[in-house]
């Protein structure tokens, strides 16, 4: 019995310690924060990711819609980037609770002192070229793991079709 009150004991100063280390979202924290989207060109890099996406998205937008013109994927393109940009202060507002959840004001603090470094400007100024990297090679990527598992899958297909009745 006394284990027992000492482990609840225990695991209760735990959960005590791990929020005294939580830390607020204060005014000055949710300044740095967007200081940080700031520094780190965020939303510059997401609307240079819009069309990045769309472009990956193409194909299969095209499958769905097989008699679009060129004109209307233009116009489509267009309206998307201008919505994702007019939206940011939305996206802002999404993500600094995500931050101010996972980084304490000093560790925020210690990214903008990061990224207004020389390396730290050039991490961010590289981020969207990188990521557009990234999602060029993780589609391709994709695609041959798509092409190596095809096989399976219609095999697996196949078995559940065959056992209905």
């Amino acid at each position: 019995m006394l284990r027992k009150v000492m482990t609840v004991t225990a695991m209760v100063g735990l959960l005590f310690v791990a929020q005294a280390n939580a830390d607020e979202l204060t005014p000055e924290k949710r300044q740095d924060i967007v200081k940080l989207f700031q520094v780190t060109k965020a939303l510059e890099s997401t609307n240079q990711v819009v069309p990045a996406i769309w472009k990956a998205q193409l194909p299969l937008f095209r499958r769905a819609v097989p008699n679009v013109s060129q004109e209307e994927l233009s116009v489509i393109r267009d309206l998307l980037v201008e919505s994702f940009r007019s939206a940011s202060d939305e996206l802002i507002d999404m993500m600094i609770p995500i931050y101010a959840k996972n980084f304490t004001h000093q560790e925020v603090e210690d990214l903008l002192a990061f990224y207004q470094s020389p390396v730290g400007m050039k991490t961010a100024e590289l981020m969207p070229v990188l990521f557009q990297e990234f999602m060029a090679e993780g589609q391709r990527w994709a695609q041959k793991v798509f092409v190596r598992i095809q096989p399976e899958i219609e095999a697996r297909l196949n078995e559940i079709r065959n056992c209905k009745p």
